[in-house]
Formats: C-alpha cells, structure tokens, sequence
C-alpha cells in the first residue's frame, strides 16, 4: 500500500520468487518492465522481477480486490488517511485468515537529549503548519498514538507494536547509529516540499516563497549538531485463522464426493515423496 516508487516490493519479488508482489499507489511513478533495443530500458526492466506487479488505486475508495492476500504492508501514510479505521478494516477484510499486516509510521514529536532543541525552531513551526492543514482537511498527521486501538478494534489478534528511537542527523558517535541518521535527515527533508506544497499552499493560502521558507527552516534545524530524534512506530498484527463454519452434513457431502473421485475406474495418480539425509560424520584427529 502506497509503494511509491516500488523499491520495496522489488526487493520482496527478489527475496520471494514464488509470490506475487502487488504495489498500489495513486501516482504511476514506479519502475516499468520495459523492452527495447536501448540497453538502459532493458536493464531497467531487470530491475523489476516478473512477480511484482503495479496498480495506480485510491486505497481510501471501496476495496474491490477479487483476491485476499497473504500479507499486506504499509508505510508513512500520516497525513494521508481522512478514515483510519475504516482503512484498516478495509485491510483486516482483504486479508486471508491468518494473514498478516505490518504498519510503519514516523511520529512527529521530535526530541532533544540534550535540549539544545527547542519548541521555538523551524521544525517546530513547520509540524504546526501541517497539523493545522491537515485538520482543515479531516486528516490525522500523526496516527502513531492511536494507531495499535484501531487495529485491534478492526478484529485482528496477536498485535505487536515495536517503537524505535531513530536519530536525525550526524551526531551519534556509532558508526551504524550515524548512517541511521544521515538517512533519516534525507528522508525527511526531501519529502518536506512534496508534503507541504499542496497541503499548506491550497488548505491555508501560503504563497510558494512563503513554503519553501518554512521549509529551509526545518532543514537548517535537522541539520544543527544537535542529539535531535524521532519515534518510528512498527505495529504487526494478525488476521485470527477462521474455520469455516461448515455443517457436519456439508462436510460429509464433500468427503463423499472425494472417495467417489477415487473410486472411478481412472489412472489416477499421487507423488510420494521420501527425503534421505545424512548428518554429516564428525572429523576425529589424527591420533
């Protein structure tokens, strides 16, 4: 669900050759499984494995899907939903019984461990604008809070909620732990113009200098030599395993019908398979 660019279900259609990968997004901006002479457009069709497909939908518009999947995942959608609950029943019904769902929303409450950040800055300033815009719209900024209520409230069990403290910016001493905050930086700061130049310039009137003002000013505070962080929420939750609520009669119809399949005079056939290992004997030294 809103895969963007597809990088991530490209890297699950590698890692899982025997599923099928469907991205869904509103924008048709993800790689093509083009073919042609030019060698470019063939190596880019090489970057899409052949089970990873792409459909352009409004996954807050009725879910029409034919199928029922396995798994579904979704990630950053704050400001995005006018309807969380009604979006993630939507998901629990699209979901096979003991599918799974996994969410993945950044929290908007930025940190200072060493309070060299304070609620007087650009970043600050920038994450009222939105929460103002987005109320004028019916939209949640931040769903993080609430969002473990509304996925239990939808039916599902064996919820789990991970939350991650990431660093934004250069300043831890860990090597791992900076890179971490160097890609969370980027990440957020190359989504500020995208977020905020639709919203803020047609929900409150701003003029496009005035934005990209704003904008500047949140980048100049990610980018101090301050112990700024961030919460990363991770919800994983499970659609129960359902019998089918069959009648006995039902079933015994449908065992009968079985032992009469088998029971026609046909060349019917069945595999057998037998697996043989060995552990392999341990090496003694040499006395």
């Amino acid at each position: 669900m809103g895969t963007g660019t597809g990088d991530w279900a490209i890297d699950m259609g590698k890692l899982y050759r025997g599923a099928v990968i469907i991205g869904a997004d509103l924008s048709p901006i993800q790689r093509r499984k083009e073919v042609s002479i030019d060698a470019r457009s063939i190596l880019s069709y090489d970057k899409v494995p052949v089970n990873v497909e792409w459909i352009m939908d409004d996954l807050e518009l009725e879910w029409v899907d034919p199928i029922l999947y396995h798994y579904i995942h979704c990630r950053n959608f704050g400001g995005s939903i006018k309807d969380w609950p009604r979006l993630i029943r939507q998901v629990h019904e699209g979901l096979e019984p003991g599918g799974w769902v996994e969410f993945h929303e950044l929290s908007t409450d930025f940190t200072s461990d060493d309070e060299t950040i304070g609620l007087n800055t650009g970043l600050a300033k920038l994450i009222s604008v939105l929460n103002e815009a987005c109320k004028k719209t019916g939209r949640i900024l931040d769903p993080t809070p609430r969002l473990k209520d509304w996925i239990v409230e939808a039916g599902f069990s064996s919820v789990q909620q991970h939350n991650i403290k990431l660093p934004v910016g250069d300043w831890p001493e860990n090597r791992q732990d900076k890179d971490i905050g160097v890609g969370v930086r980027e990440y957020i700061s190359d989504g500020l113009q995208g977020m905020t130049a639709v919203l803020v310039r047609e929900e409150l009137g701003w003029s496009e200098d005035k934005v990209e003002e704003l904008c500047a000013q949140a980048r100049a505070t990610m980018s101090l030599h301050a112990r700024l962080s961030i919460d990363y929420t991770i919800v994983i939750a499970q659609k129960a395993p359902e019998e089918l609520g069959w009648s006995e009669d039902k079933v015994e119809e449908l065992c009968a019908q079985a032992r009469a399949t088998m029971s026609l005079h046909a060349r019917l056939s069945i595999d057998y398979t037998i697996v043989i290992a060995q552990k392999a004997p341990r090496d003694y030294p040499a006395a």
